[in-house]
């Protein structure tokens, strides 16, 4: 098996230009440079939150800040940027009693960009509804697509389903229990799941500034 992967290696650096090895040094190069670069960036705006805040700042384990700086280094898009540069201006905060942002750093890291957006318009939802507190998959399925007014959209429907589960997965939200009042409790079986915000998705939205960040 192993002669039979070597082989085909050789065949495939055959055949690009510059090889494979060439190629590798390169790329890896680029990467390296471009990780650095997206460090830089990030404790600068970290820097400017401080001073800005007048935040006294404090340390931090290293495993809290390593992984931080690791993931935010394959980080470029703007949103995420911005949400790294608040969780990492938060968890060095001497005031900031909160503990758990080695926790939030592996949930961030696992988020995309369009999950990040759905994130945020559901904070801002949700903080400008007095009383509201919930959604459902219709209301996401209208975030990600608001151009689409078919909302049987199997697509749709099913891109909104997979963004919600991982949300459940990652403890960000869980199932609202239902309305078992009343005439509520007799429709209960048609009842559409509704979802709210858990307390570590809370303590999440708080701490990247997901919110300010829109």
């Amino acid at each position: 098996m192993k002669s039979l992967v070597n082989k085909a290696f050789s065949y495939l650096d055959y055949l690009i230009k510059p090889s494979l090895e060439e190629l590798g040094g390169i790329l890896g190069d680029q990467v390296k440079v471009l990780r650095y670069q997206n460090q830089l960036r990030l404790v600068q705006k970290v820097k400017k939150k401080h001073r800005d805040r007048g935040i006294s700042p404090r340390q931090i384990p290293l495993k809290t800040i390593a992984s931080m700086l690791n993931h935010a280094s394959y980080e470029e898009e703007p949103r995420l940027v911005d949400m790294w540069a608040s969780l990492l201006a938060n968890a060095t905060d001497s005031d900031n009693q909160i503990d758990y942002h080695h926790v939030l750093s592996k949930i961030l890291s696992e988020m995309s960009s369009h999950e990040a957006l759905v994130m945020s318009s559901l904070a801002k939802r949700v903080t400008n509804n007095s009383g509201v507190s919930y959604f459902d998959r219709g209301t996401i399925v209208k975030l990600l697509d608001p151009d689409n007014s078919d909302q049987m959209d199997i697509k749709a429907k099913s891109s909104a389903q997979i963004v919600i589960d991982n949300f459940v997965r990652l403890g960000l939200i869980s199932i609202r229990p239902p309305n078992t009042s009343g005439k509520a409790r007799f429709f209960k079986h048609i009842q559409r799941s509704r979802y709210e915000f858990t307390m570590l998705g809370k303590t999440f939205i708080q701490e990247c500034e997901i919110i300010s960040n829109l």
